[in-house]
């Protein structure tokens, strides 16, 4: 059985394998989260290629906060809009 550090070793090597373009994030937390998950430990090429969509204005705010750049955020703050963005 894989430890903890290991299975997120293994997690952020597939992460940095599928080469995400856009992650959407549709709470704040999530984008803390996400930041020191794993935001900082992944490769400069893969953080370069991400772009992050956020559902309104505090969710974006968390998301800069922690470093991630921020590219789409709806006028209208919900999941319809934030897929249609």
């Amino acid at each position: 059985m894989l430890d903890r550090a290991a299975a997120q070793h293994a997690d952020l090597a597939r992460l940095d394998a599928f080469a995400p373009q856009l992650v959407t994030l549709t709470n704040s937390q999530a984008a803390r989260v996400f930041a020191q998950s794993c935001w900082t430990r992944l490769p400069d090429t893969t953080r370069a290629a991400i772009h992050f969509a956020v559902i309104g204005p505090v969710t974006a705010a968390a998301a800069r906060e922690a470093g991630l750049r921020v590219t789409i955020e709806p006028a209208e703050h919900d999941l319809r809009h934030l897929f249609e963005a």
